[in-house]
């Protein structure tokens, strides 16, 4: 009788479902053909409605259709399944289901205001697209680099579409994307950067697929981390600082990345561009031992030892280093270590040590730095040249070496110039891996370590890695 009932008012149905139970039917059909549809129907159901045996016929606006159809459906398990978990992740209620008898199409009914939310889901789950969105935190040389990158090189079936940015005190955010070009004048004229609980829930009351915070600071951004894990979005960072917090702060982060099943990006930590941190898993995964990793981790030390191989002072290597800008603004932090002792205590904590930053043992580039940068140099300056001509007179070098074994030291040490960690020059990072397998002859991973183009290239390889699954 409905059919008959559409038919003869010349309404199409879009979609019918009925509960199993038989006591309700649901129809989608256009606005436009609603109200006549509904007068039909309580005409033609008049008397079964009067005796109650029909509650009143109810129509809902704004309900919008999505379709998933191909011939590889049919006689595949799950597919049904995984549609509603896709949905579920991006909170869309589904108001109505119908799945044709053949399987080859499912349909769903749901609230319009809700159907692109759905449509990116559905498009995600089944590799038909990904966008990827991008939530920036930091926007100084990396982050402008980064940037930069994102606006100039194709990613293939990958749209990465930045929608909030932020720096330490301002932010913005958009749901229909920034232009990358866009984002430094952007967060320079936003508001006032919110609470990081705030401005997690601006990301999450949004309900956007596949969100990645990335952070580009040197801040000490470990709680916004652990936020955004918990609330289920992926994390990509170049910021040391998160990962070398109290080991308490460190688990927190790790168990959050556990339970939501998300992923957490810190290669560039300790590496720059290098792929350190998954060599170190894939050893770890295949069954390998490691006994210890051994290795100069800062291209701004690498670059300052080899001026002071070729003749120069350290004031001279410092300054040389600042030009190309491999040195922090204040280069009294790359010469007290600190910075090659947390990059030292991540790869500790990656090979499931449960240490503390206190517990790596530290000896500064240059000590008496608290004496002010000039002070230091004209005061353990000469000392420094010293030790490296006594080093060049029984050919070695020397490197400032961090080693992760049953200690975690940092320090310069004296090595042959001819050795892998000797040979290095300029800004090149090395990390040599000595395991059950690697024993006679370690594994070598070289490469740049120092540089904004470096870095920026390594935190998207991060991010490509999320969009793609890998």
């Amino acid at each position: 009788r409905v059919f008959e009932t559409s038919e003869r008012t010349g309404v199409n149905i879009m979609m019918i479902s009925q509960a199993s139970s038989e006591q309700s039917i649901s129809l989608v059909v256009r606005e436009e053909d609603a109200d006549a549809l509904v007068k039909a129907l309580s005409d033609d159901f008049g008397l079964e409605i009067d005796a109650g045996m029909l509650a009143p016929i109810r129509r809902d606006d704004r309900i919008s259709v999505v379709s998933i159809i191909g011939e590889g459906m049919a006689g595949t398990s799950g597919v049904s399944a995984r549609l509603f978990d896709a949905l579920a992740q991006v909170r869309v209620s589904v108001r109505a289901i119908a799945q044709a008898a053949s399987e080859l199409s499912i349909s769903v009914a749901l609230d319009t205001d809700h159907v692109d939310r759905a449509v990116r889901a559905v498009h995600t789950l089944f590799g038909l697209t990904r966008i990827v969105h991008v939530a920036m935190i930091g926007v100084g040389a990396v982050g402008r680099t980064l940037l930069g990158m994102l606006d100039a090189v194709p990613f293939g079936d990958v749209r990465l579409q930045v929608v909030l940015a932020a720096s330490s005190t301002r932010w913005v955010v958009d749901p229909d994307g920034i232009a990358p070009a866009d984002v430094a004048a952007r967060v320079a004229a936003g508001d006032t950067r919110p609470s990081d609980e705030e401005l997690v829930e601006a990301l999450a009351s949004r309900r956007f697929t596949d969100i990645v915070l990335v952070d580009v600071t040197a801040a000490d951004t470990g709680p916004l981390h652990a936020l955004a894990l918990k609330a289920g979005f992926h994390v990509v960072t170049a910021n040391k600082r998160p990962l070398t917090g109290s080991m308490a702060a460190y688990r927190e982060m790790v168990d959050a990345r556990d339970a939501a099943g998300v992923r957490y990006g810190y290669e560039t930590t300790f590496g720059a561009g290098l792929p350190v941190l998954h060599t170190l898993k894939e050893l770890v995964a295949t069954g390998d031992r490691v006994r210890h990793v051994e290795g100069c981790l800062s291209g701004t030390l690498g670059f300052v030892a080899t001026e002071l191989d070729r003749g120069a002072s350290i004031g001279e290597a410092v300054g040389r280093a600042a030009e190309p800008g491999y040195t922090e603004p204040d280069p009294r932090e790359d010469l007290s270590g600190r910075d090659v002792a947390r990059k030292a205590l991540i790869i500790a904590r990656a090979m499931g040590r449960r240490l503390e930053l206190d517990d790596v043992e530290l000896e500064p580039f240059l000590p008496g730095l608290e004496e002010g940068l000039e002070a230091a140099f004209v005061a353990h300056g000469p000392a420094l040249g010293a030790r490296v001509a006594e080093a060049h007179a029984r050919g070695a070098v020397l490197r400032y070496v961090a080693h992760i074994g049953e200690r975690v030291t940092v320090g310069l040490r004296e090595v042959p110039g001819s050795s892998p960690i000797g040979s290095l020059a300029g800004p090149d990072n090395i990390l040599v891996f000595t395991t059950e397998r690697y024993a006679e002859n370690p594994l070598v991973v070289r490469g740049p370590g120092a540089g904004a183009g470096v870095t920026a290239a390594g935190v998207l390889g991060d991010i490509l890695k999320i969009a793609r699954k890998g």
